[in-house]
């Protein structure tokens, strides 16, 4: 018999399939903060290798490589690892860096404004790797996507990988590079800012915002409170306020490497030398034909 003020209580177990109710329904809810996203499409899409046949982020590989003529990252990339093959391999330093010679090569070669690649040269008698940024980073990336290795003292492409070099394997590889450059490398590696994790790993995040609100110009100044997660945005905020805020490093981190990859258009304010401040952004008809989302 039940005890007194017991009489008709649900059972513990009704109760605990209620809350498992109501929670499954805040999970199925939209959340304008979260770009109209579900809490359920959200971790999906965040916590997802790119990789994965279950990734809400879907990256074709079905390009040309006349589609990626504005990808000057990937074509960096490209050239790279064309080099070293042609080569054979590429002795390395004591400091497992890229050799001199090599370097000055890859200077020549590299898809760079001539006015940078000038003051490279004014300022350094001798060129080692990383006096130039933009190789260094060619190397690191090429590395991280396994496309590269060190082995006794000599960079080599990977024999199992040198399938991605031909023209006809284009689109193939810059998934391949694409995936290494936001999920492998270290994308705060070399600008100086904070580290911010949460940035990284919510980039898929910021693509599936930047798709719906950058398809016309749009400032970069405000952009981050419209394509980062509230708490990125705010780790971010905190950390630059001598800095204006969270645009810098959003332009450094992420909007930078995006144009190099050729999936985002940019608007630029020159400072007078060879730096240029990003002002406005539109993703790209390669972004289009890239990134695709299963979550809409």
């Amino acid at each position: 018999m039940d005890g007194p003020g017991e009489e008709g209580l649900p059972h513990i177990g009704d109760l605990r399939r209620l809350v498992r109710e109501l929670t499954a329904a805040r999970l199925a809810e939209p959340k304008p903060e979260l770009g109209g996203l579900t809490p359920e499409q959200l971790v999906q899409l965040v916590l997802t290798a790119w990789h994965a046949a279950e990734s809400p982020l879907r990256l074709s590989h079905e390009l040309e490589l006349r589609d990626l003529e504005s990808a000057t990252l990937f074509l960096n990339c490209r050239m790279f690892l064309t080099s070293v093959a042609t080569a054979g391999d590429v002795r390395a330093t004591q400091a497992g860096n890229l050799n001199r010679a090599f370097v000055s090569q890859m200077l020549e070669q590299i898809r760079m404004p001539e006015k940078e690649k000038d003051l490279i040269r004014k300022l350094n008698r001798a060129l080692n790797e990383e006096c130039i940024g933009d190789v260094h980073t060619v190397r690191v990336v090429c590395e991280c996507a396994g496309l590269v290795r060190r082995v006794k003292g000599r960079f080599r492409v990977v024999k199992k990988r040198q399938y991605l070099l031909p023209d006809e394997k284009a689109g193939e590889l810059f998934r391949t590079l694409f995936i290494a450059y936001f999920q492998r490398f270290n994308m705060a590696y070399r600008d100086g800012f904070i580290s911010c994790p949460g940035l990284q790993r919510s980039v898929a995040y910021s693509l599936y915002r930047l798709r719906d609100v950058a398809r016309e110009w749009i400032a970069v100044e405000g952009l981050g409170e419209l394509i980062l997660l509230p708490p990125v945005l705010a780790e971010m905020e905190e950390a630059l306020k001598a800095w204006g805020g969270a645009s810098m490093m959003l332009c450094y981190r992420l909007l930078q490497p995006l144009r190099g990859f050729g999936l985002l258009d940019v608007r630029v304010k020159s400072s007078g030398g060879v730096h240029e401040d990003i002002t406005h952004v539109r993703v790209s008809r390669l972004f289009e034909r890239f990134l695709s989302f299963a979550v809409d």
